[in-house]
């Protein structure tokens, strides 16, 4: 998604498992972002069918383009 995030402000994006599938990795990636801008966490929650990305910016406000992949799978 493209969103807009504030001075020191953090913002959080996830990508979602089919139903029926759960989340074995992902990655968070930042696609047009310049100044101070990090990824905090990389991660999902056991039994949650997200893979969750929280970045912080300790810049001035700015409009940036997060990408965020899960990797699915049905598990037995």
């Amino acid at each position: 998604p493209e969103i807009t995030i504030g001075t020191n402000a953090t913002t959080t994006v996830w990508a979602t498992c089919p139903q029926g599938k759960r989340v074995l990795g992902g990655s968070c990636q930042g696609l047009n972002f310049g100044g101070h801008l990090y990824l905090v966490s990389s991660s999902n929650f056991p039994y949650d069918p997200n893979w969750t990305c929280q970045w912080a910016n300790l810049d001035e406000p700015k409009t940036i383009r997060l990408r965020v992949t899960a990797i699915c799978a049905t598990v037995p």
